[in-house]
Parts: structure tokens; sequence; C-alpha cells
């Protein structure tokens, strides 16, 4: 079992900020809140792989819904995510044994460590997703077949909403999206629920302990003058297509989504 501290709270969110690219939500903010959490439960976050879990242990997934642009302004509640996840386990009738990342990708990586502090659950390391993408139909989750339902959601004024049954992902990503916009752009969402035996098969392994690795790296860097975009390559497989400047970015909030775009200029 590996463990997630305080001091590691800034290499997450750097990691997790450069495996979102822009998308889901602002690691500062995430990580401000997760080192609160940190200070407040004084221990750290357990972090187990998936070949630790028992085959018919429960889990469920945690993260935040809507607009990254909404959530920067909206103070959160700050016991929104556990609520949601509360509410899912009243509504089965059954108690969870760990919390899954839906998204590694910006702050909906660390949303699920702040829910298991406040639960006193270990984490499985890794996601859905390997990054960040829009909708809740496009994780790995959804492609390998898992029902997404039930899912709640809930607000920083204490509201929540339970989608017991939907018949397809895309039609739960419909209905969770309106949801959101109606309960002010940005939600706790806790989707979907498996077994041990579904996240061995479903999980993309690993990708926590990747978003660490790469923070450690670009910090390392950083700290000693050399070009941060190295280890970034080097624990991505990835390859630097050009060096230039942003000369533009447009941001703008439509159907519970942030939209937009960014002008990039080369050096060379």
């Amino acid at each position: 079992m590996k463990e997630i501290n305080l001091t590691d709270c800034e290499a997450v969110a750097l990691g997790a900020g450069i495996l979102g690219t822009g998308g889901g939500g602002n690691t500062y903010l995430g990580q401000i809140w997760l080192e609160a959490e940190f200070v407040t439960h004084a221990n750290p976050c357990r972090i187990i792989d998936a070949s630790q879990t028992n085959d018919d242990d429960l889990y469920c997934a945690v993260g935040t819904m809507g607009a990254p642009t909404v959530g920067v302004e909206k103070i959160p509640r700050g016991d929104e995510l556990e609520k949601a996840v509360r509410a899912l386990e009243e509504h089965i009738g059954r108690s969870f044994d760990g919390i899954l990342i839906g998204e590694i990708g910006g702050a909906n990586a660390l949303k699920p460590l702040i829910c298991a502090l406040q639960m006193n659950l270990p984490v499985v390391d890794g996601d859905g997703m390997g990054r960040a993408f829009p909708e809740l139909q496009m994780d790995s989750f959804a492609i390998g077949g898992l029902d997404l339902a039930p899912l709640a959601l809930g607000d920083c004024h204490g509201n929540q909403v339970i989608l017991s049954t939907v018949n397809s992902p895309k039609q739960a990503e419909s209905y969770a999206r309106n949801l959101t916009i109606e309960m002010g752009g940005s939600v706790a969402l806790a989707m979907p629920m498996m077994t041990g035996k579904d996240l061995k098969s479903l999980l993309i392994r690993g990708t926590l302990s990747l978003a660490k690795s790469i923070g450690q790296g670009v910090i390392r860097a950083r700290n000693v003058g050399e070009d941060p975009i190295e280890p970034i390559i080097a624990l991505t497989n990835g390859r630097l297509l050009f060096s230039g400047k942003i000369t533009d970015v447009e941001r703008r909030t439509n159907r519970g989504f942030s939209l937009g775009k960014m002008q990039l200029a080369a050096f060379d």
C-alpha cells in the first residue's frame, strides 16, 4: 500500500494539470482544498493498486461535474463530495470499500483524495480516462459496458439528486449535465460504482502515481534550472512539437461546459 501526504499535494496537482491539458478543473484550488483536508485529518491518504482489491468489494468514482470556469468562482461547501457518496450508499443500502478517480486530469484527480480523507477510505491508483474528457460516456468504465447509474449529484447548498436508472451512458451524461446547469454549473458527482472484479478490467492503472511522478520531475527540474519539459516527455512517451508562446486565450461557458480557443506562436 502506498500513501499520499501533505507534501505530495503540489506534485500530484501539477502532474494532474499536465495530464488534463486544461480540463478537469483548476488544480491550484483543488490543491489548497486537499492540503486543508490533510491538515484537518492529520493522516496520509492510503493508495492501493487494483490488484489489491477483493472481487466483491464495492468502489465509487468521485469528482466534480460542470464548467471549470464556474468552479473557479463558486465556493465549495466542503462536504459535497462526501455527501454525494453517502447519498449513493443510502440508495443502494451498502457502504463502499474505497474511492476511485474518474478523471485523472485537473482537479478531478484531487477531489477523490479529499473525499477519501473525509471518509477514511483508500483510493485505487488509476482512473477511467488517463487524461481529461468532457463527457461521462467517454471513460473506460462506460466503454467497457459498465452501467453509470445509479449516480448522485450534490451542490454547495446541500441539494442532492439521485438518478437511479438511465438507458445509456450518453443519457446519463445528458441528464446529469442539465441537472448540473440547474444546480449552479458545478456539482459533486458520485458515479459509477463497480466491484473490485470490474475495476481490474476497466481501470487505467497507475495514473495517480504517474501524475505524482510527472509533478515531481517538473519540480525537480525547476529547482536546478533544467528544462521541465524533459521529464514530461520521458514519463509520458511524448515528443516536443515546437517551442513558443501563448498569444491569445478565449473562454466562455456554454451548456455546462467551458469552451474556448487558444492561439500559439512558435519561436522558430
